[in-house]
């Protein structure tokens, strides 16, 4: 999971799209693999943390009952 952030905030940076990491986060983000694939990044990254996944879910309130929540 570090090193797919990693990549992944790249990636936002390069196509100027902020990234959006849902928390709580399994890992550091100073994790050595995180910082390994973001290379230089980081500082540039567009980042905002969401506290909690289900809000997201809202407008699928009628399909909550096939999944496990």
């Amino acid at each position: 999971m570090p090193a797919n952030t990693g990549n992944i905030a790249r990636t936002a940076t390069g196509t100027n799209t902020k990234l959006h990491l849902i928390e709580p986060l399994g890992f550091d983000l100073d994790d050595k693999h995180v910082k390994r694939a973001g290379l230089d990044y980081w500082d540039t990254v567009d980042l905002e943390f969401i506290q909690i996944y289900l809000p997201l879910w809202k407008p699928y309130k009628h399909l909550m009952n096939y999944f496990d929540f």
